[in-house]
């Protein structure tokens, strides 16, 4: 096995393990699922009420189901469409908070209680916000006439969360799943979208590698021989008769089928930081290969790298543009419709 025949094999496993690794990915979105259903139905069958959760020695306080009874509530601050009220019912007071709908359901309901009848409420968990507590301690010192709470010991009066209050069929629903394992959730789609795009762009490279080795790529008869160059850096092989790509996937052009060549010049946020060659086919096809970085002392190295396999390029393909121009773009534009034109008339 010939040394450049050997880097191929070496790019060959990387692209397995790539898919490998989207494989992976896409079953650590399952776990997290299932870890996040978990959670949920936990806190789904077994839903302790707002003074249990606010009493209980516990970091894990938050996103999680809870109900709470109460005789009535006033609102005392609001951002947005959310307000914050204090509810009470004969035992203590809390902090709540409700948007337009959830504020319209408990109305509904007070109405429909009969006197003295506790209305039961649910939701999810959330810290008390700190903007809020003063406004608090405000709003129960004048509703009950007396300063009987202050910021020193407004933990002892509320607790440390207050529940965010919904109609009971949206709490027990997809966005009471997302709220209370939300975490899990978010993990999911990020690793979902991850796996996909591994798994996918492995199977790909994969594909043209095997396709490659097993002999069905004419240019892999040539990677080894006496003539041909490696550009290492670049992962690009030229043979007597055919530009051949490693980078990621496995692709191989032959020079005779090489209309136009240029270097492209890529930038991020205004700054120049790679080049890659572009070459353009008689078939109307553009490739973009042989990446090499602009930073700093590469950029020469870079440069002259690239430059030497456009001059090889025409050396073995005379009729080749190389460099970009306004022309040689116009000139391969006219080529790509052609091309569209023929294949729609059933020519090609």
């Amino acid at each position: 096995m010939g040394i450049n025949e050997q880097k191929i094999k070496k790019e060959y496993k990387k692209s397995t393990w790539t898919l490998y690794a989207g494989l992976i990915l896409l079953a650590a979105t399952l776990l997290s699922l299932v870890l996040g259903v978990i959670k949920y139905s936990s806190s789904k069958n077994n839903v302790p009420d707002l003074e249990t959760i606010i009493v209980e020695e516990s970091d894990n306080k938050t996103r999680r189901i809870a109900y709470l009874d109460i005789d009535g509530c006033f609102g005392f601050a609001s951002k947005d469409d959310v307000t914050l009220y204090i509810a009470y019912n004969p035992d203590y007071y809390y902090i709540i908070s409700m948007d337009e709908k959830a504020i319209a359901d408990l109305r509904n309901r007070f109405d429909q209680a009969a006197d003295d009848e506790l209305v039961r409420v649910y939701g999810w968990t959330i810290a008390i916000p700190e903007e809020a507590k003063a406004f608090a301690v405000e709003a129960l010192n004048e509703e009950l006439g007396e300063e009987v709470v202050g910021l020193d010991n407004f933990e002892r009066m509320f607790g440390d969360v207050c529940l965010s209050v919904h109609p009971k069929e949206k709490v027990f629903s997809f966005d009471g799943f997302v709220n209370v394992s939300g975490g899990y959730f978010i993990a999911s789609l990020f690793m979902l979208a991850g796996g996909l795009i591994m798994f996918f762009m492995g199977k790909t490279r994969k594909k043209t590698y095997e396709a490659a080795i097993k002999g069905e790529d004419l240019a892999m008869a040539e990677i080894d021989s006496p003539s041909a160059v490696c550009y290492e850096k670049s992962k690009t092989i030229l043979t007597d008769n055919y530009l051949v790509s490693y980078s990621g996937s496995y692709g191989s052009v032959s020079f005779a089928d090489i209309v136009w060549a240029y270097i492209t010049r890529h930038s991020t946020n205004a700054v120049h930081d790679y080049d890659y060659l572009s070459v353009a086919t008689k078939n109307g096809k553009l490739i973009g290969l042989a990446n090499g970085s602009v930073i700093g002392k590469r950029q020469e190295e870079t440069y002259n790298r690239h430059m030497e396999i456009l001059n090889r390029i025409h050396e073995k393909n005379p009729e080749a543009k190389i460099g970009y121009s306004p022309e040689n773009l116009a000139e391969f534009t006219q080529l790509q419709k052609e091309i569209k034109e023929k294949k729609k008339a059933g020519l090609l």
